[in-house]
């Protein structure tokens, strides 16, 4: 009897031990996750100009294999100003680019910038102007429409100061890729292109690491200045 009570006791001291164990250590757990949790930043809160708003719209083309640019920019620019209304083509850009169309059924790197300028009254001259932009970027055989901040916003809105934002070009990224080539831009170089970067109306050919082949086009002729 004497062996069997103190087995109990044995075994009870133990369980106790576990016990208070386990539960230290959920506790410990639990405060380290709290401290992880509490020191995260969490999201970043939109500045006081944010338009929180995103748009998105399925790619309207013949053949999504083969789209030009300029057939893609009265889209883009419907979208843009759905986000900010009034808002003002400054830039065109495409990376890997070449044989004058993208293929948007592949991932695709071209962006769609606008932007605008607002003169807030309520405030003194040289306070009172600020500018706000949107990207217009391709996911997913989509365009999607999204308000920027920040230092990409400044980006823009000196683009727009300087160009007055650009009407949209007329010489379709086809008709500019053959041109380019004529003038001596190998047919299967992978270009940056852009439009509204350097000039206003004007598209740029740059090919990195060969700057024998950078072009300027005309936005409206295609002809290479």
């Amino acid at each position: 009897m004497t062996l069997a009570k103190d087995t109990k006791i044995v075994l009870w001291f133990v369980g106790i031990t576990a016990f208070v164990s386990t539960c230290s250590i959920g506790i410990s757990i639990g405060y380290q996750m709290g401290r992880r949790v509490q020191g995260y930043p969490g999201p970043r809160a939109p500045s006081g100009n944010s338009v929180e708003k995103t748009v998105d719209r399925a790619i309207e083309a013949e053949d999504l294999t083969q789209v030009d640019l300029v057939e893609l920019e009265p889209q883009a620019r419907s979208m843009a100003q759905e986000v900010l209304p009034e808002a003002k083509l400054v830039q065109i850009r495409a990376d890997d680019f070449t044989g004058g169309v993208v293929d948007v059924t592949h991932d695709t790197s071209v962006v769609f910038y606008f932007a605008k300028r607002i003169v807030d009254a309520t405030k003194p001259p040289g306070k009172d102007v600020h500018f706000e932009s949107v990207e217009v970027t391709i996911v997913g055989e989509k365009l999607r429409a999204r308000k920027l901040d920040g230092p990409e916003e400044a980006s823009h809105a000196m683009h727009l100061a300087q160009s007055k934002g650009s009407p949209a070009p007329s010489c379709g990224s086809k008709r500019l890729w053959k041109r380019v080539v004529k003038s001596g831009v190998p047919s299967n170089a992978v270009a940056i292109l852009s439009f509204g970067a350097i000039e206003p109306m004007t598209w740029t050919v740059y090919i990195p690491e060969h700057s024998e082949w950078r072009r300027q086009v005309d936005g409206e002729t295609c002809e290479v200045l």
